[in-house]
């Protein structure tokens, strides 16, 4: 009988998002090969385990909440498929789809881990078996965590649980939790602190000296508690049930619009009379219908919450936290998470508005350059009240825009291509991509132009100004480009 739902799942899954995701597993393997070939001089292994810190400390458990709330987003999006009616077993239906989700995982462990040790392998580098012990102990904490979000998704959808992630990821890194003395009490803490013995680092990636309390802790009191959260979130995801009511049970009222029709002294019906010239579109209007449907309640709390970050960042650190915050979390994060917020509004009567009004592409272009341009703007604003120079906030301003609508519009060919999951998936990997490189000293190397946020900071050099420009500019127009294509063809069609 379960062979039935397994396959069923499978059928589910194919060329779904969760197919994908394991291959987010190859820029890692060609980020940790390649910096440690340019950063590291160790001669064994320890100098590319330390890479993997990326992925272990910077985006763990939002990436493993990413493949559990696939599946559960699909489900809510395509209301189970009309299982919801059947006699069907949920908890087998359910256990399956953990099943695949693990299958997932583990192919991206496997990628990630696996390809790895074998590059390690072949370059004869010593203690090569710790990646292959690394990934296994990362595997196993992430069967806990793709668990209790799989629950998590399912009872309080798609946002509830990615922000749940992010939260259990800033949580086990804290050092005075993952290597404190308390570390047991703390399950967040359990899969990293499994890892970082594994790896040779400390939570914020620095190498482990030789005599470190961490390299002679044995892993099994770790290990234990991984498998007890493994038990915990598969129990979560296999016997959690099925939300089938809204969140809100506040609903806004409706009342249908009443319009009196026209009607003649001798009171009968005459249809109104418009001039053709009035119902001709213009940019503006468009620009201002999108606005009045893309700005949801959602949208204007995370600007809101923005400003507060900004104002009192400014009004206590200095010029530098607020550059850093803006540079490598808010710029970056905002910018990649913009679309993912605004087109599920928009979707649904896309079609309308573009046969409504044919500059519909545009408009949500400059809509969202616009939107760029405000938060950037009251980021330099900040960062000057702080105390920073006036002439380099201004200098920075242009470049910051520029990077800022960049990611916006290459998420929006992501979020139409492939869907919301994978443009969040790009923002994730490329914000901690971007925090790795842009904040560290491989930022005066070469490398400073894979962290693509952090241009406008280390674009420190007229030489490398020029550069960035020239780039983002290419960038922003491409993905312009792109952009308005997919939403005068792939939007159109009723299944996207």
């Amino acid at each position: 009988m379960f062979k039935r739902y397994l396959s069923a799942e499978l059928l589910r899954s194919r060329g779904s998002a969760l197919q994908w995701l394991p291959l987010l597993a190859i820029p890692l393997v060609v980020m940790t090969v390649l910096f440690s070939s340019f950063a590291s001089f160790a001669k064994d292994a320890t100098g590319v385990l330390g890479w993997q810190s990326m992925f272990i400390t910077g985006m763990y458990a939002p990436l493993v909440a990413l493949f559990a709330t696939v599946p559960e987003h699909r489900e809510a999006r395509t209301r189970s498929g009309g299982t919801l009616w059947r006699r069907v077993n949920p908890h087998y239906e359910q256990a399956s789809r953990f099943l695949v989700i693990l299958t997932s995982l583990a192919a991206f462990h496997l990628l990630n881990f696996g390809v790895s040790w074998a590059v390690v392998a072949l370059q004869g580098r010593a203690n090569h078996q710790l990646l292959l012990v690394a990934g296994v102990y990362s595997f196993l904490g992430a069967i806990g965590i793709a668990g209790l979000a799989a629950a998590s998704a399912r009872r309080c959808g798609l946002a509830a649980a990615l922000g749940a992630g992010i939260v259990w990821q800033v949580v086990s890194v804290l050092p005075s939790i993952v290597e404190g003395n308390a570390w047991w009490a703390f399950p967040p803490a359990w899969p990293l602190r499994l890892l970082l013995p594994a790896l040779r680092i400390h939570q914020n990636s620095v190498p482990l000296d030789p005599g470190d309390p961490l390299l002679q802790e044995s892993p099994v009191p770790a290990a234990v508690l991984c498998l007890l959260l493994a038990v915990v979130g598969a129990c979560a995801a296999i016997l959690t049930p099925r939300r089938t009511r809204p969140l809100s049970l506040l609903r806004r009222a409706e009342t249908p619009a009443t319009t009196a029709a026209p009607t003649t002294a001798a009171g009968t019906w005459t249809p109104a009379v418009i001039p053709r010239a009035a119902a001709r579109s213009r940019l503006l209007g468009a620009v201002r219908g999108l606005h009045r449907a893309a700005l949801s309640p959602a949208l204007i709390s995370c600007l809101a919450l923005t400003a507060l970050a900004l104002v009192f960042l400014s009004a206590i650190y200095p010029p530098s936290y607020v550059e850093g915050f803006f540079l490598f979390l808010l710029l970056p994060v905002g910018a990649g998470t913009l679309p993912v917020m605004v087109w599920p509004l928009l979707a649904p009567s896309w079609p309308l508005s573009y046969i409504e009004s044919r500059y519909s592409p545009i408009a949500l272009l400059l809509w969202l350059f616009g939107t760029v341009v405000i938060v950037c703007s009251a980021a330099s604003f900040a960062m000057v009240c702080s105390g920073g120079s006036a002439t380099a906030a201004a200098a920075q301003l242009p470049l910051a825009v520029g990077v800022g609508f960049a990611i916006t519009v290459v998420s929006l060919v992501i979020v139409l291509l492939l869907g919301i999951l994978s443009a969040l998936a790009f923002t994730i990997v490329g914000t901690i991509v971007s925090v790795t490189l842009g904040g560290d000293v491989l930022a005066k190397t070469f490398l400073w132009l894979l962290a693509f946020p952090t241009w406008p900071m280390n674009a420190d050099s007229p030489g490398r100004y020029t550069v960035a420009a020239l780039l983002t500019l290419l960038i922003a127009v491409a993905g312009s480009w792109a952009s308005a294509r997919l939403l005068r063809t792939t939007a159109l069609r009723p299944t996207r």
